[in-house]
């Protein structure tokens, strides 16, 4: 029922853990607040490649090695990434981008936490189970007759928590990889 679906959160947070677990379909854009998240990108997400740097005070040489990440104190803010649906080759996976430790300060989205965020996502069986230090992938291709995974969160008494990650092979192929007709 469309009407229930369109009632669903596009995230689940837990903002009180530590660090903070935030939940979403497909991705995050680093350095843009919860709420300044687009819709596509909650949902379709995949890769993130860095545009041109406007920025008048930097050169041209720079704005090159801000684009290489050659230069982190001047790393892009979260306007300069285009958000990607398909996977191409001048992309990369956000979540390696996300989990940089060079941006860490772009990992805290969370209104109510200055701590950087963890987020669990799915949506890329593409890339496949992707572990980094802040984000965590499980598309592992389930629909595609590769396997299913989970992240089993154990929460501590003080709040910190660990996880472990577990997956069972698919019983069928309900999809075919790259088309969109479903295996019957």
């Amino acid at each position: 029922d469309l009407d229930w679906y369109s009632r669903m959160p596009l995230s689940l947070r837990f903002p009180d853990l530590n660090p903070p677990i935030l939940v979403v379909h497909a991705g995050v854009v680093p350095g843009k607040m919860l709420g300044e998240q687009e819709f596509d990108d909650f949902i379709r997400m995949r890769q993130l490649k860095a545009k041109f740097p406007t920025t008048p005070s930097l050169s041209w040489f720079d704005s090159i090695k801000n684009l290489l990440g050659i230069v982190p104190s001047s790393s892009p803010k979260s306007s300069s990434w285009e958000t990607l649906v398909r996977p191409s080759p001048d992309g990369t996976l956000w979540a390696k981008i996300y989990s940089d430790p060079e941006r860490v300060k772009d990992a805290a989205i969370l209104p109510d936490s200055t701590e950087p965020t963890h987020v669990f996502f799915g949506h890329d069986a593409v890339a496949g189970l992707q572990q980094e230090s802040w984000a965590t992938g499980l598309d592992t291709g389930c629909c595609y007759g590769k396997s299913l995974t989970a992240a089993l969160v154990t929460i501590n008494p003080d709040n910190t928590w660990t996880s472990d990650i577990v997956s069972v092979p698919a019983r069928a192929m309900h999809s075919v990889p790259g088309s969109k007709k479903k295996k019957h």
